[in-house]
């Protein structure tokens, strides 16, 4: 069963996968701690005040410190260290689906490797959030504070 946290503590590890796009990038298995609210309200207000290459830095600057270990293949199949300047490395639309899944405003991709109840809960939170018209993200973490 993947771990469900209702309370985010520095311990608190998940889980993460990024599907590969062909041509374009590899695959990304990872481990995060996810970003707690406070976190994740002072990113965002310094979206809206700082200029793009600066708010790019101070990003990748935050999401190196949630990624606790991750697989990611270089041009010598070696993963490189995770730092701001590996994380500001990636490909754009990979640091931007590793952003919103590290701030919790979308879900994880199903790892090909996970058991299947986990891939389940996976796709449960998904269609309850489309359904609601809510982040997955928002929606699991309400999931996980009921039980």
């Amino acid at each position: 069963m993947l771990r469900e946290v209702a309370f985010i503590s520095d311990a608190c590890t998940l889980p993460g996968y990024l599907v590969g796009s062909p041509g374009l990038y590899a695959a990304l298995r990872f481990q995060y701690r996810p970003a707690t609210m406070p976190e994740r309200a002072a990113i965002v207000a310094r979206q809206h005040e700082q200029p793009a290459n600066e708010f790019a830095a101070n990003a990748a600057t935050v999401m190196a410190q949630k990624i606790v270990s991750w697989e990611l293949p270089d041009d010598t199949t070696a993963a490189p260290p995770v730092s701001a300047a590996s994380v500001l490395s990636l490909h754009a639309e990979l640091f931007r689906q590793l952003y919103l899944i590290l701030l919790g405003y979308e879900a994880s991709a199903i790892d090909p490797a996970w058991p299947q109840e986990i891939a389940d809960e996976v796709l449960r939170d998904r269609a309850e959030a489309a359904a609601q018209g809510r982040a997955p993200g928002d929606v699991g973490h309400e999931r996980r504070e009921k039980n």
